[in-house]
């Protein structure tokens, strides 16, 4: 034994910094996130659009809802400024462009997309606080492939295969079955478990991915069956 037998992370924080979900489901991935950012990051979350002044704040750790300093000011109106020039080289794109009020009307402040903004602080190595959203685009790609398979050789045998062995588990235990219903999300859950206790290294779908597949076994293979 070692100084580093009991050597632990936190799980959000490695989450919050790399953009990844590694909570066994997406609740608790959520849960954690929010617990750690500041409270006045948290609505961001939710933000498909983000101001060019925000996001500049962002950039410099600071809350775009309360005064900058003279340092921080300065530091923030330099981001801007690069934040405009990505724009002008077409790096970002932006909508609804406001003006000083001027002679030569300024640009003040526009509308960024969050995912265009984040690829690019990502390409520049600049500090960002949210969650980048790229790693969730990818999700969601990989989600959209997995909850419905394509067409390959010998998708029917192994589509017969997934559902003779779910409706197996429901025939081996009730822990399998809901009511009188079989559990897809049980035998989901029993999978995965059962691949890593075997030391299986690979990618693991979610929960609701491996539910899925398994309904559209049962659906394919038996297509009169409730279940």
């Amino acid at each position: 034994m070692n100084s580093f037998d009991f050597l632990g992370f936190n799980r959000s924080e490695i989450e919050k910094t790399l953009g990844l979900n590694l909570h066994d489901n997406l609740l608790e991935y959520n849960v954690g996130l929010k617990r750690n950012l500041d409270s006045w990051l948290v609505p961001y979350l939710s933000r498909d659009n983000i101001l060019l002044s925000d996001a500049a704040c962002f950039i410099i750790g600071a809350n775009p809802r309360l005064a900058l300093k003279n340092e921080q000011y300065n530091e923030c109106e330099a981001y801007k400024e690069s934040l405009w020039d990505a724009i002008d080289n077409g790096k970002l794109s932006a909508r609804d462009i406001t003006r000083y009020d001027n002679m030569d009307q300024d640009r003040r402040d526009c509308v960024l997309v969050r995912s265009e903004v984040e690829k690019w602080v990502s390409e520049h190595e600049f500090n960002w606080p949210l969650p980048i959203q790229q790693s969730q685009l990818i999700e969601n790609t990989n989600q959209a492939y997995l909850d419905q398979w394509g067409e390959f050789p010998g998708k029917n045998t192994a589509l017969m295969m997934i559902a003779g062995m779910a409706i197996s588990l429901e025939k081996s235990s009730k822990s399998f079955r809901n009511g009188e219903r079989l559990n897809k999300l049980a035998i989901a859950r029993a999978v995965a478990q059962n691949l890593a206790t075997f030391g299986y290294q690979g990618m693991v779908v979610t929960e609701k991915q491996m539910t899925n597949l398994i309904k559209e076994a049962l659906e394919i293979t038996f297509p009169d069956s409730e279940d």
